[in-house]
């Protein structure tokens, strides 16, 4: 496991303990493109539609602190002809910004905007 992935669910652990999620995903902050990179597979959009899926993304100025974004299942389905799905089908990558002037937007899924999950 890498240390962004422990960082991030020790994280997680500490500050929202009562949460829980079917997934969870962490990214470090990538300076070079100001980008938080995230791969996952398609079977993210099956199942329950309630459910939550974590992302965290890791505090360019404090790497042991993340942003927290919960997004509901419900979201990422409705809009899954926005997402980047690769052309094998299997899995789908989310690029979401960190600049300040599309923060929280994923720069290839047609824009999807990540903001009104940040908890």
């Amino acid at each position: 496991m890498s240390d962004t992935r422990n960082l991030a669910l020790n994280w997680l652990k500490k500050n929202y303990p009562e949460d829980r999620h079917d997934y969870i995903k962490s990214s470090k902050y990538f300076y070079d493109c100001d980008i938080w990179y995230f791969t996952c597979p398609i079977s993210y959009l099956d199942g329950d539609k309630g459910r939550t899926i974590a992302f965290l993304l890791q505090n360019k100025d404090k790497a042991e602190d993340f942003h927290y974004i919960r997004v509901p299942r419900a979201y990422l389905i409705e809009n899954k002809d926005k997402l980047d799905i690769r052309q094998n089908g299997q899995k789908f990558d989310l690029r979401i910004s960190g600049k300040s002037i599309n923060w929280f937007m994923c720069e290839r899924s047609k824009n999807l905007c990540f903001r009104q999950f940040e908890k």
